[in-house]
């Protein structure tokens, strides 16, 4: 499993509770100065004196505050316009995106909330990610961003290995297949 954090409530407690099913953690620290914030220094330092963290793939990124990337599905207040972008979508074949309340939404793009597809408080991840309304979302997105009204304006796309998972998703009939 990954995980992406911007680390900002990452405790070292919370941190030994998740990182047995962890792969890998890539830790996202948003700064205007470029510096670790006081929790993320802390932690930074316990991985490494511990020998043990060495076999985990624990990144941690210095991000500048106020870069620019994609435009979260059009909602970017710091990116204006849309770029129409009529292809597939990988993030929800390979990305399982959950709120700090719980509730699980469609990726990372959907920084304000506004997608949600269920709750991991009263539904098992293994449950909201084979059913049938995050089947029907991977069919739509997986022909074509602009199916889906939330995504139309969305100008994430990813060129790597992911975009080989979804393609073999789709083959496989959707998700009852995938791991």
């Amino acid at each position: 499993m990954l995980l992406y954090t911007n680390g900002l409530l990452l405790t070292k407690e919370r941190f030994h509770k998740l990182i047995p099913n962890i792969d890998k953690m890539i830790i996202n620290n948003y700064s205007e100065k470029l510096e670790l914030h006081k929790n993320v220094k802390e932690l930074f330092e316990y991985i490494k004196s511990e020998p043990d963290l060495s076999q985990k793939d624990i990144t941690i990124q210095i991000r500048y505050i106020k870069e620019i990337l994609t435009n979260r599905a059009g909602g970017a207040p710091n990116k204006k316009g849309k770029k129409v972008i009529r292809k597939a979508c990988i993030m929800p074949f390979t990305d399982f995106t959950i709120y700090p309340n719980g509730r699980v939404g469609l990726c990372c793009s959907d920084a304000l909330e506004k997608t949600c597809y269920g709750n991991v408080r009263n539904a098992s991840i293994k449950e909201i990610w084979y059913s049938d309304v995050y089947k029907m979302l991977r069919e739509k997105i997986g022909k074509d961003r602009s199916l889906y009204d939330f995504c139309k304006g969305c100008d994430f796309v990813d060129a790597g290995i992911r975009n080989g998972f979804m393609k073999e998703m789709l083959k496989m009939g959707g998700s009852d297949n995938a791991v």
